[in-house]
């Protein structure tokens, strides 16, 4: 048992930092071959990351998503055919499905979905965040036009609405809530990126650092869904699960609130794009609303759960009051912050 774990840790000393490298080198690659390699390379390192945490009986899901990054990889490839005969609208149209196919975005998002649903909470923060970086910053700076983009977008968007699932409305899985909320969040990171691509990476930072806290968060108490965190629940524990969902769901005034109350300024001349964005935020918000009613409700709960049944009360009550002091430093730093940093990359 010990070497297994020793052989555990080994490897993810060697994948965890080149899938960090292939991360830190996209951000300078100005090749497209080289970035099809970095994506590759980042693959590969994630694979056995992946591997390490699923189970056995969920192993299909690593194969699934090998197939899909493969496969999108592919076209990737295909299309650099495109840039060399100087058809760039084609390269630019089938790049960006490309990257809506490796991010998990509709009409291709179901696969997201599942592999949220059927991991872990450690696999959940790679593949909401880190994993979704590099196509992120390919779209961003694909330099489409916004013409074109703004009716993909809008396409997309009507798609979105019309195929969520109802159990997403009343469902009490975090796990599907997270992923419907990143593929949410990925098309305002997407939208923005047409006026100003540093403020769209900017947002995809607020956004990753508040999701992957409430994500550790989950993790840290081993819940999958409301009522089994419900048991689990202890003193003020449930105020920090408050405050977390607050500010994943943008609610003001947090620093995502005044991003997007900043970037619908700017989306004035596109009512249309602006609409759909906004009714699908207030749908995902809603969900949120339902844990931030529940969660003030919790504390009549507590008295009732025996406090022997659970092990390092203490310690893992430390963390999560640190996830809470830090996610309110980060909030409280960049609210005073952005109104600053978005002036100055006007």
């Amino acid at each position: 048992m010990k070497l297994m774990i020793n052989k555990s840790n080994y490897l993810m000393f060697i994948f965890v930092p080149i899938l960090l490298l292939s991360i830190m080198l996209s951000l300078s690659s100005s090749s497209w071959l080289m970035s099809w390699m970095l994506i590759e390379l980042n693959l590969m390192s994630f694979i056995p990351i992946m591997q390490n945490y699923t189970k056995f009986l969920y192993c299909s899901n690593n194969i699934k998503y090998y197939l899909i990054q493969t496969f999108s990889s592919v076209i990737l490839l295909f299309s650099l055919n495109f840039s060399l005969m100087n058809y760039f609208l084609y390269f630019k149209n089938i790049v960006f499905i490309s990257m809506f196919m490796k991010l998990g975005m509709p009409p291709f998002h179901m696969w997201f979905v599942n592999l949220m649903k059927n991991n872990s909470w450690i696999i959940c923060m790679y593949l909401s965040s880190l994993q979704k970086i590099i196509p992120l910053i390919i779209l961003i700076f694909l330099d489409a036009s916004a013409s074109s983009m703004n009716m993909i977008l809008i396409i997309l968007l009507i798609y979105y609405f019309f195929m969520i699932n109802p159990k997403f409305l009343n469902s009490l899985n975090f796990k599907l809530i997270m992923s419907y909320s990143s593929i949410i969040n990925t098309f305002w990171i997407v939208s923005i990126s047409m006026y100003n691509p540093m403020w769209s990476i900017f947002y995809m930072m607020i956004y990753f650092t508040s999701s992957v806290n409430l994500m550790m968060m989950m993790n840290l108490l081993n819940s999958k869904n409301f009522n089994n965190l419900m048991m689990k629940i202890l003193n003020n524990w449930n105020y920090t699960l408050m405050v977390l969902t607050f500010i994943v769901a943008a609610l003001p005034p947090t620093n995502l609130f005044m991003m997007k109350y900043m970037l619908m300024n700017l989306n004035m001349n596109n009512m249309l794009l602006l609409i759909f964005l906004t009714f699908i935020s207030t749908i995902s918000i809603l969900v949120y609303f339902r844990f931030i009613m529940n969660s003030m409700f919790l504390k009549k709960f507590t008295n009732k759960i025996n406090i022997m049944n659970f092990i390092n009360i203490n310690f893992m009550k430390k963390k999560l009051n640190f996830l809470l002091i830090m996610n309110f430093l980060i909030n409280l730093n960049t609210l005073t912050i952005t109104p600053i940093i978005m002036t100055v990359m006007e």
